[in-house]
């Protein structure tokens, strides 16, 4: 009986090791240290310590915040197992160009503006009058918008809503413009303040500083009964000299920088989609562009999406693209924010070589792309 409590107590001798794993009390703690030099954590401190054992895992913690400066990690790796000895981290910080060191802002931009306004007619409505155009300064990630009224001098005084809807005429009268600006960064930066618009220059002519709400007139201007719209002018065609397919191996990108064209002063011409046709004929739509890469014998389409800047130009029916030489036949939109637009696909095959190389390269592709989307469309019939 003695020999069998000696076995049972042995195997739970053995079996509590493996259970209930743990540190002999003795086991030595070693300090776990990060500090923010010259930051703070989130609890408002400097430092964080931290105590653990031989082994056990080590994890990274919120970063400090230090005003002007950019966390730029610790000063060395973390390991992934506490060691036998006490560890100390320390903040690594960038300075911020530019930025306060009280409020970590960056001082206001003084910025100015064009714009260009369309001439207003008598005989056209207040949905038609307009602004022609804003400038946008792409390289300083700026946008600038703005909301417009058009302001009739009636018994001594400005009239913002003179008309009983946006479709009357305008007529004969003293007009003026009122304009609100607007500036803001096309990225998120917690330190860029708002730039300021110190002065407006509208059709050439500078208006002076805005007020505190960021607002102008233009000077007042005088349509008379005889200042009829002349006939819309007709867009036939469209050039752009600029467009280069991706090619293998390059990213796919629809950034405003390469697919928006300023073709003249009548019109633009963006890129509204990107499709792939796969290689069994099925299309598939790229949601992220900048995160795919052209590939060999992929069939890609981009839709050419071309609209008037003004109400006083049009697109005739018969209307053309013509892209590094090549004609397209443009498909007119009927409502494009009120302005007139038309549209057309341009696919093409991407292959790795070039010359005539590359022009039988890109036959015997379509010829496989469109007989895969034979197939698949046989099989969906086949089990119909």
């Amino acid at each position: 009986m003695k020999k069998l409590i000696s076995i049972i107590l042995c195997l739970c001798s053995v079996f509590g090791m493996f259970v209930l794993p743990g540190y002999a009390e003795d086991a030595p703690f070693y300090s776990l240290t990060f500090n923010a030099d010259g930051g703070e954590f989130d609890n408002g401190e400097e430092t964080k310590v931290f105590y653990l054992h031989e082994g056990d895992a080590v994890s990274d913690i919120l970063p400090p915040e230090r005003t002007a400066y950019e966390f730029k990690g610790w000063n060395k790796a973390l390991p992934e197992k506490m060691p036998a000895n006490n560890l100390t981290f320390s903040a690594v910080w960038e300075a911020i160009p530019g930025a306060d060191p009280e409020d970590g802002k960056i001082p206001i931009e003084k910025v100015e503006l064009n714009i260009y306004i369309n001439r207003v007619y008598a005989d056209v409505s207040v949905n038609e009058c307009g602004i022609e155009q804003t400038s946008k300064d792409i390289n300083s990630n700026k946008i600038y918008s703005f909301n417009k009224n058009l302001e009739k001098y009636l018994n001594g005084k400005w009239i913002e809503n003179f008309t009983n809807n946006s479709n009357e005429k305008i007529g004969a009268g003293k007009y003026r413009w009122k304009l609100e600006y607007y500036v803001e960064y096309d990225f998120s930066d917690e330190y860029k303040l708002v730039p300021e618009l110190t002065h407006v220059f509208i059709d050439g002519i500078d208006n002076g500083t805005l007020d505190y709400n960021y607002s102008v007139f233009t000077k007042p201007f005088v349509i008379t009964d005889k200042d009829k719209r002349p006939a819309n002018e007709i867009i036939k065609e469209i050039k752009i000299d600029n467009f280069r397919e991706p090619k293998v191996g390059e990213p796919l990108a629809l950034n405003e920088e390469d697919f928006l064209f300023t073709v003249d002063n009548r019109c633009f011409v963006g890129v509204l989609d990107l499709v792939e046709t796969a290689s069994d004929g099925n299309i598939n739509i790229i949601l992220h562009p900048e995160k795919e890469i052209a590939k060999s014998g992929s069939l890609y389409t981009y839709t050419f999406l071309c609209f008037t800047n003004s109400p006083y130009y049009s697109f005739s029916k018969s209307a053309k693209l013509f892209i590094n030489g090549k004609k397209y036949n443009l498909t007119i939109v009927d409502d494009f924010m009120g302005f007139s637009a038309a549209k057309t696909d341009v696919s093409f095959l991407t292959t790795h070589s070039t010359g005539v190389l590359g022009f039988f390269e890109t036959i015997i592709l379509y010829i496989k792309t469109f007989f895969n989307s034979f197939l698949s469309l046989f099989s969906i019939i086949s089990k119909q």
